[in-house]
């Protein structure tokens, strides 16, 4: 990494190490610190969030969000990865971009299992609402 224009190389080292601690955390809302939020927020497309609570409540607090949130940063427009563009943080959001790769399969693992599960509790849902439809039930189970 090198001085960019507003980050050093030091902090930007502290960000992709940041990043990827949050990520091995599982995701906890505690590893999501304040200059990650502020370097996610501000590049890869991300629209605008309130504020940390909102950028992590709609990217990563569901495994579905996760996916999104990591098809955009795999994805992003190629002016996140030229230094004119970026005040010189290329490298760092290329770094982020390959971290981001490395784990997306268990990334996506998890939104696949998540997906699985609430099929199951609607299939579980509608199989009662049937029973209860052809037994003269109503929709609480009374008669």
């Amino acid at each position: 990494m090198k001085n960019g224009t507003y980050l050093t190389a030091n902090i930007k080292e502290k960000l992709v190490k940041e990043f990827e601690k949050f990520i091995l955390s599982g995701f906890q809302k505690t590893k999501f610190t304040k200059a990650l939020y502020k370097h996610l927020s501000l590049n890869f497309g991300f629209i605008a969030h309130y504020d940390l609570n909102g950028f992590y409540e709609a990217r990563f607090a569901d495994p579905i969000g996760r996916v999104q949130t990591f098809t955009s940063i795999i994805d992003a427009s190629l002016w996140c990865f030229k230094d004119e563009n970026t005040g010189g943080n290329a490298d760092l959001n290329t770094a982020i971009r390959e971290i981001a790769l490395k784990y997306a399969p268990t990334v996506n693992g998890d939104a696949k299992e998540q997906r699985k599960k609430d099929l199951r509790e609607q299939i579980a849902t509608l199989q009662k609402e049937l029973f209860n439809l052809e037994n003269g039930y109503d929709k609480d189970g009374y008669r």
